[in-house]
């Protein structure tokens, strides 16, 4: 039984480390900060995008969150 809650949670550990946030901005350099920078520009950013066609609101997004400095993870 041990056994099987360790392999769960390493699982469970796995599979959670791919949700974390694509973006960062290599001029913030708390997290809290740069989590803080990053819900006021991406709030911003998603405005502007639903302001869009909807053929181009990623584009949008991802265009004003360059443009607040903001870099996409590899």
């Amino acid at each position: 039984m041990r056994r099987a809650a360790v392999a769960a949670l390493l699982l469970a550990a796995l599979a959670l480390s791919g949700c974390g946030r694509q973006w960062t901005h290599p001029y913030i350099a708390g997290p809290r900060a740069e989590d803080k920078r990053f819900d006021t520009d991406s709030a911003t950013c998603r405005a502007e995008a639903d302001r869009a066609k909807e053929s181009d609101r990623a584009r949008v997004f991802e265009d004003c969150m360059t443009l607040q400095g903001w870099e996409k993870k590899d």
